[in-house]
């Protein structure tokens, strides 16, 4: 059930109603994103993709060039022949390596979330160990980095510009999970619909957008008025009469 926000008081007497999008897009299906999101999660299908918990090793291992692979496991080899690893015991030096080679080709961020009456995501931990903790991650690769902010290096500059806009990403999913998409209703003197738009995520977006059309209709309304006052001028329609009808 929708619920009115908040109403943005304009000139004139138009408004501008902040009510809530209980119908919004899924941003993780419906938009071009630069990243990818796997999680794992019990009760909840989230992100992109599903992968099993814990597995986050095997689907980064998936995403590998199958030499680098290959290379990571004849070096695991001669260490375990060296006495020196051993693979039924220890899996660290595996997910280390692992790890190390898919971030010499991606950039990643952990996703964590919280979970108690909703769920809220973020790419920084909530610092409660009962009810939240790391879901997944998104990342996206380097050469897609410099595609869209670099020229010709994945510099630390283009990395950092990566990471936030990732965050973004995540921020954006996060209020689609925890319902703050808003949708924006301008309306005349008299109450009536003037203008209308949905899918805004984050509320103040809702107002500054809403707030904008609202502008642009009250702009509309009065060059309307002129233009009639000027026809029932040409018109030598009296004063009184000009006034009664303009003021209908």
């Amino acid at each position: 059930m929708s619920h009115t926000l908040d109403t943005i008081d304009l000139a004139d007497g138009w408004t501008v109603e902040i009510i809530s999008d209980d119908d919004p897009g899924n941003p993780r299906k419906e938009w071009d994103n630069v990243g990818t999101m796997v999680c794992w999660h019990n009760n909840y299908t989230l992100g992109d993709g599903q992968i099993a918990r814990n597995g986050h090793w095997e689907h980064m291992a998936s995403l590998l060039d199958p030499d680098v692979l290959e290379a990571i496991e004849r070096r695991l080899e001669r260490a375990e022949e060296r006495g020196i690893y051993d693979p039924t015991k220890n899996m660290v030096d595996y997910e280390k390596a692992i790890a190390d080679a898919f971030e010499r080709t991606h950039i990643l961020l952990p996703c964590y979330l919280y979970d108690h009456g909703g769920i809220t995501m973020s790419c920084s931990s909530f610092s409660d160990q009962w009810d939240s903790g790391m879901v997944g991650f998104i990342y996206c690769t380097k050469a897609k980095a410099v595609e869209e902010w670099g020229r010709a290096n994945c510099t630390a500059n283009v990395i950092e510009k990566a990471k936030n806009y990732l965050k973004g990403e995540v921020t954006v999913y996060d209020q689609y999970l925890t319902g703050d998409v808003w949708g924006y209703q301008v309306k005349d003197p008299d109450g009536e619909d003037q203008d209308s738009c949905w899918g805004f995520y984050g509320d103040e977006y809702a107002k500054e957008e809403g707030r904008a059309a609202g502008e642009v209709c009250i702009e509309a309304a009065r060059h309307k008025r002129q233009d009639r006052l000027k026809t029932l001028i040409r018109a030598r329609v009296p004063l009184q009469v000009r006034q009664e009808e303009l003021s209908a």
